[in-house]
Parts: structure tokens; sequence; C-alpha cells
């Protein structure tokens, strides 16, 4: 007799913006309440900050970092070192 394979555990792609396609690595989902304080909060902008930006230069994520002056946010795990 076969085993039934277990279930795959759901992934709710509302979870993480970055997950839907390559499209969304690039692009801010102005849409979507949940990405922009994602992005709000990547960025270290306002939500209404950010709306302000997005308004100017559209949703793209590199447009809206230069605009806004916000380098990429450091990745989890990464070790800032001050110069010394």
């Amino acid at each position: 007799m076969a085993v039934p394979e277990s279930p795959q555990p759901a992934t709710h792609t509302w979870m993480n913006p970055m997950s839907h396609s390559g499209q969304a690595l690039n692009t801010i989902n102005d849409t979507d309440p949940f990405a922009m304080r994602y992005w709000a909060r990547q960025l270290r902008l306002s939500e209404a900050e950010l709306r302000r930006v997005i308004a100017q230069v559209g949703t793209d994520l590199q447009a809206v970092r230069q605009c806004a002056n916000r380098p990429p946010a450091p990745r989890r795990g990464t070790i800032r070192r001050h110069g010394g």
C-alpha cells in the first residue's frame, strides 16, 4: 500500500511582497497595504513619504530608492562594521 504524500505547507505570498515574481523584485505594489508598509519600513520612510515619492517617480524600486536617497537595506545577519 502506498503512503500518501503529506501536503505541502501553504505558502502565503501575502506574507512576502517579494515572492510573486521577478517583477516584484523591481517594483513596489502601491495598491497593497502590506507591501506599502513593508517597503516604507525597508526604505526607512513613512507611508505618506513613500506615496509622495511613488507619485513623483513611479513604482520602480531603484527610482524610489534614488529619489528618497535611500541605499538598499542590509540583509539580515549582515554584520555592520563601524570605521575605526
